[in-house]
């Protein structure tokens, strides 16, 4: 089997190193491309260079100069990525951020990766091997905020206003489409009607939703969403 391909984007050379040793006792993994900043990750996107999993330091040099670091580059970075050369099924792949960042605002900064669909957070203290559990929990389409990360975006979020305590979990873009026609007081008839699914195939989107959010009802989901800055009044 294939294995799947992992692009590093990090300027600490021990870091890259590191994780590519690790992963080598793996056979499902492989790094098979590393960048040091903004413009290294660029190319190698325009190149469409086959890659699976891209894990992002969250704080790098500023974009075009070199000797300036911004703690959240790396976030900015991952979203550029999506929006310039993210084609589903065409030229896709899933992103990791992570951070060896203890500041006081880190909590706000995995809120806003959460809020921006990034498939996962980690931590560069964390074991090698909830490295390979958060490639596996992201590559088989699911989120990875967990441990500590979790309590972080959690306590973030308590302070804002006051949420259910959950193990919140992004919602893809399908799932983030059918909650804002929801917040719109869509039916599910219209929804499936809009998404050219089945009902049957709407309700289980509302499921997911519900699952990830911790809602009572979908109702409380919308509220829940909206407090995580998810939704937005518009």
């Amino acid at each position: 089997m294939e294995k799947l391909k992992i692009l590093i984007v990090d300027d600490h050379n021990l870091f890259r190193d590191s994780v590519a040793k690790f992963i080598k006792l793996y056979n499902k993994y492989e790094v098979a491309y590393h960048a040091e900043n903004w413009s290294q990750a660029v190319e190698l996107m325009k190149a469409q260079v086959k890659i699976d999993l891209m894990v992002v330091d969250l704080g790098l040099s500023k974009k075009g100069q070199s000797d300036t670091f911004s703690p959240v580059e790396g976030l900015e970075l991952a979203r550029f990525l999506h929006e310039q050369f993210y084609v589903p099924k065409m030229y896709e792949w899933k992103t990791i951020l992570i951070t060896g960042q203890r500041t006081d605002n880190l909590g706000l900064h995995i809120h806003r990766a959460f809020t921006y669909n990034i498939n996962g957070f980690l931590l560069k203290g964390c074991q090698p091997e909830e490295l390979i559990k958060a490639f596996d929990e992201v590559m088989n389409g699911r989120s990875y905020y967990r441990g500590e990360v979790n309590k972080l975006l959690s306590g973030y979020m308590n302070t804002r206003r006051e949420l259910p305590k959950h193990e919140f979990q992004s919602l893809n873009p399908s799932e983030l489409e059918t909650l804002e026609m929801i917040s719109d007081g869509f039916t599910s008839a219209k929804i499936a009607q809009v998404k050219k699914i089945s009902e049957g195939g709407v309700e289980n989107i509302r499921r997911k939703i519900k699952e990830k959010l911790g809602g009572n009802n979908l109702a409380h989901c919308v509220s829940i969403a909206y407090k995580l800055g998810i939704l937005r009044i518009h």
